[in-house]
């Protein structure tokens, strides 16, 4: 075992101190296990077949495959290399868990979902605030459906009250009109 504890060791591209951090075991100890002069525990040989996706049997004797891999195993792989919080791996099991036509599912539903939240503009903005609070230019003045040649809020409403009054003019004008005819009409 401690051969093969040397090889998985390099393998993994760690030193005796990292190797070992990981399981709870000083680089000392590594050391000592890997020249032979302490035998692997049964706690550290599961600790490490845990910590490392290692194959038991092959640690033990040589046999079978250096590593398992399992849907577990390669989710924990991803975990630590993507540093997953704990709802990121929930949310990943859950996915990996769905059927393709559960998956498709979802994905209708969480395009309904953005959808939804673009074609409101004030959802928009809370999420545009959002990541940007969070310190994530996600959204960019390039992708911003809102981003237009107004600056801002207030200029829609400036322009907005130009139509109000062009439109209260026209009334006014046709109101004027009417009651001239109506006028007209009484004298004649």
């Amino acid at each position: 075992m401690n051969e093969r504890l040397r090889k998985l060791r390099k393998y993994l591209n760690l030193t005796q101190v990292e190797f070992g951090n990981k399981i709870n075991i000083k680089g000392a100890t590594i050391s000592d296990i890997e020249k032979g002069k302490l035998n692997l525990t049964e706690r550290n040989l599961q600790s490490i077949c845990k910590e490392y996706n290692v194959n038991e049997q092959w640690l033990r004797t040589g046999k079978g495959e250096m590593f398992i891999e399992d849907d577990k195993a390669i989710l924990e792989q991803y975990a630590e290399k993507y540093n997953f919080s704990a709802l990121d791996k929930s949310i990943f099991k859950i996915f990996l868990s769905l059927t393709p036509e559960e998956r498709n599912i979802a994905e209708q539903f969480l395009f309904k979902l953005v959808n939804g939240i673009i074609d409101n503009k004030d959802l928009y903005e809370q999420l545009k605030s959002h990541y940007e609070n969070n310190g994530s230019n996600i959204i960019s003045k390039k992708t911003d459906k809102y981003s237009s040649e107004f600056d801002s809020d207030s200029d829609i409403d400036k322009e907005l009250e130009s139509y109000r009054h062009e439109l209260e003019y026209e009334k006014d004008m046709k109101m004027s009109q009417v009651s001239h005819d109506t006028k007209d009409e009484s004298h004649a």
